[in-house]
């Protein structure tokens, strides 16, 4: 079935500093469970937004809400201005890409053809005319060139993850959802991820990325939002929010912040004897 150009919504270009997504008390539980409290989260064009803090703390069932690939029990997520399901799931295909923690393509579709599925949401639009162009740019961009004719269950991990971050690259939203793009990475390609992240929100795009690297956050990331026990308890800039009191308190772990002798930015390490 195709998705007819008289019924989509094509987004309309967006300003530095637009709101592109809001989350307002947004609550999850899965049966007795509680996993999110009362979670409020915005995210504007021209910024990366990091998620951060220890294993079970509600990142990835954050994320999840934010994709709207799962209802809260409580709260709304507005995107582009518009309540999340409003949209159709192809006018939201559209306007925000996810990249998931874990990828399953299990058919054997080579490397190109799990790119070019970042396209399908602009068929029938006047940005079809440019699939072959972003394809080969997203394959360039996350260095996968030379693995085009393979197929994707013969890559290894951390080539898996590339070409998935390559497929959302190619979608062209506006807003990039990633879950741990960088945690099968080596450290060449962890920089080379988030450099493309910080290059799509320099040019306009909006992202908000699952982080475990403290110091990478710290890095690439314009604000923090650290994750307690389902609660945001700090958002702001890494080097106001990301204080040892704080962090040794959330990590239960005592934890040094040193600034990087060159750049002045918060290097975060676990404090040794």
């Amino acid at each position: 079935m195709k998705w007819a150009r008289s019924t989509l919504q094509v987004p309309q270009p967006v300003a530095m500093g637009d709101v592109l997504l809001q989350a307002r008390g947004v609550s999850v539980s899965y049966g007795p469970f509680p996993i999110l409290h009362d979670v409020d989260l915005v995210a504007r064009a021209g910024e990366v937004v990091a998620l951060v803090g220890p294993n079970g703390s509600g990142k990835s069932t954050l994320l999840a809400v934010l994709a709207g690939d799962l209802e809260p029990a409580q709260g709304s997520v507005d995107v582009f201005s518009e309540r999340i399901t409003e949209w159709s799931n192809a006018e939201l295909a559209l306007r925000r890409s996810v990249l998931p923690q874990h990828v399953a393509v299990s058919f054997p579709f080579l490397v190109d053809d799990v790119v070019r599925m970042g396209r399908a949401p602009w068929l029938n639009t006047d940005a079809e005319a440019q699939d072959d162009l972003v394809v080969d740019e997203s394959l360039r961009q996350t260095e996968i060139d030379a693995l085009r004719g393979r197929q994707f269950p013969s890559l290894s991990g951390g080539e898996r993850a590339r070409v998935a971050l390559s497929r959302v690259l190619a979608q062209r939203t506006q807003l990039l959802l990633l879950d741990e793009p960088t945690a099968a990475l080596d450290v060449h390609h962890q920089e080379m991820v988030l450099r493309l992240v910080k290059e799509r929100a320099s040019q306009g795009a909006g992202a908000v990325v699952v982080l475990h690297d403290l110091s990478v956050a710290s890095s690439h990331a314009d604000r923090v939002a650290v994750l307690s026990q389902g609660r945001i308890i700090a958002d702001g800039p890494p080097r106001d929010v990301f204080a040892p009191a704080l962090l040794s308190e959330v990590y239960r772990h005592e934890i040094e912040v040193i600034a990087h002798p060159r750049t002045g930015e918060p290097i975060i390490v676990p404090k040794r004897d």
